[in-house]
Order: structure tokens, then C-alpha cells, then sequence
């Protein structure tokens, strides 16, 4: 499966949608007033690959549940491979994922790490079934095919890798545009940390082969020695290389303060 159209959805756009935690997308809902215009919105998110076989599992169990309450006797394997019995699975798999993935348009707060809480439109598959016809319950659900297609790449679905190319090429081109203004302080922290403990990594590693390194190119990366760059602050040029490790911050601190500091922000905010 390749990544949609640039036309669709741009590279940008694509790549801040794959950067939420769960990448989702406003419609309006599948029903007109008397003046022809939607009655309102609602919001679909993409669902993970276990949604979808959580999703399977419950609609087994709904036909098997739906067959008793008519009477019938258990379906036989044969039975099971008819067309109109498929059919009825598939209709029981698609408001199963319905469910799942129609959501408000407005969040209702937010969780401890400050993502938007939306809430659920349908709490069962079966009020999808009583307040939806069949016209509506095909464009809802074919919305939300869209917006999987869009946001919600599943690898077994990525055919060869050409696909997985294409992918890597549109988010390279997505990412290259604004990849940091849009991610959130906690997100901000983790990165950047994660950044510079690579960074002194490889400077711990250049200043150990410093002595077989040519004399120009030891001038040319000079501020990545560890004689002259530190992990955290500045550094003396008498201090050792073992005292380096002592200097690296904990991740986790780090990111604890992060958290606590978004948190605090977001209170202020709210004031």
C-alpha cells in the first residue's frame, strides 16, 4: 500500500497526522437537515492492527449470538462459507470498528501526557445499527477506510519495498518541512536528549581514535573532542574522559521534569 496522493494530503500534513497519538479527522456526519446541510460532525481515528482483530473477534461472537436469538442452530462450516452469512460478518466486523473509531469532534480534556480526550459517539455496535440506515452506515464507514488509508499504514499491508519507499520518501518530505514545531514539550525533551546522548556518543568515540586520525581532519572536528564538548556543561581541559559519564543527565529525570513543566504550563493556560 502507498502512501495517498500528494494532492490528498501533503507530505506535511501526513507527517503531523503519523505524529499523534492517534491520527484522526473530522467529517460531517452521513445525514442532511430539511435545508440539505449536515447535521454535524464527528471525528474518526485510526484504528491499530489489534482494533481490527478485536473487531473480528466481537462480530464472531455477535453472529453467533444473533443466530441463537433467531432460533437457528449453530451454523456449520459450510454455512459459514456462504455468501450471505460473509456478508452479515462483515457488516457486524464494520460497526464493531465504527464504534471504535467515531469520536466527538470536541475533546473533553486531556490525559496525563496532554493529549485531547475525545468521546465516543456510538457505545455500542448496536445503537450504529439502530440510529444509522444502511446508506449512512456504507459513507461512515467508508470514511473511515479513507482516513485508515491515510493516516494508518499497517506493515502487513505494505506490498514490497517499493512500498515501504515511497513511505520513507513522503515522511522524509513531510518531516524535512516543520518537524519540531509541532511536537509538544514532553516530545521536545525526549528528542532533544536522545539527540545529544548520540552526539556525545560519537564524540566519545572520535576522541579515542583521535591518534590515528589525519592532522587536518582532527582540526576540522576539534569542537567534538570531548576535551573541548561535555554532556551537560562546560568542561575544563584537564578533566577526564572517565569523568564524561558522571555529566550524562538520567533520561528519565529529565523527562519527569518535562512532563511536570508541560503539566504546569498547561494549568497556566487554562487560568
Amino acid at each position: 500500500m502507498r502512501p495517498p496522493n500528494k494532492q490528498d494530503v501533503s507530505p506535511s500534513e501526513l507527517w503531523t497526522k503519523l505524529c499523534e497519538p492517534r491520527p484522526s479527522e473530522v467529517i460531517d456526519f452521513p445525514r442532511k437537515d430539511k435545508n440539505g446541510n449536515p447535521v454535524g460532525k464527528l471525528r474518526i481515528q485510526v484504528l491499530r492492527m489489534e482494533d481490527h482483530n478485536r473487531a473480528r473477534l466481537l462480530a464472531t461472537k455477535s453472529l453467533k449470538e444473533s443466530v441463537k436469538e433467531a432460533g437457528l442452530s449453530e451454523l456449520t462450516k459450510e454455512e459459514l462459507e456462504t455468501e450471505s452469512v460473509k456478508e452479515v460478518l462483515m457488516d457486524l466486523v464494520a460497526n464493531e470498528l465504527l464504534c471504535m473509531a467515531c469520536l466527538s469532534e470536541e475533546s473533553h480534556g486531556e490525559d496525563e501526557l496532554g493529549n485531547p480526550i475525545y468521546a465516543r459517539i456510538f457505545h455500542t455496535p448496536k445503537q450504529i445499527r439502530s440510529a444509522l440506515t444502511a446508506d449512512e452506515t456504507v459513507v461512515l464507514f467508508r470514511q473511515y477506510q479513507i482516513v485508515q488509508w491515510q493516516y494508518g499504514p499497517f506493515e502487513n499491508n505494505l506490498d514490497d519495498d517499493e512500498d515501504v519507499a515511497a513511505w520513507i520518501t513522503r515522511l522524509a518530505e513531510g518531516g524535512s518541512a516543520f518537524p519540531l514545531v509541532v511536537l509538544q514539550l514532553p516530545q521536545l525533551a525526549e528528542l532533544t536528549l536522545s539527540l545529544s546522548e548520540k552526539i556525545y556518543s560519537l564524540c566519545q568515540t572520535l576522541e579515542s581514535q583521535r591518534s590515528s586520525l589525519p592532522d587536518t581532519l582532527i582540526a576540522d572536528l576539534k569542537n567534538c573532542f570531548t576535551a573541548t564538548f561535555s554532556f551537560g556543561k562546560p568542561r575544563n581541559s584537564n578533566t577526564q574522559i572517565s569523568e564524561e559519564t558522571s555529566l550524562k543527565p538520567n533520561l528519565e529525570e529529565k523527562l519527569d521534569i518535562a512532563l511536570r513543566m508541560a503539566a504546569e504550563q498547561r494549568a497556566m493556560e487554562s487560568m
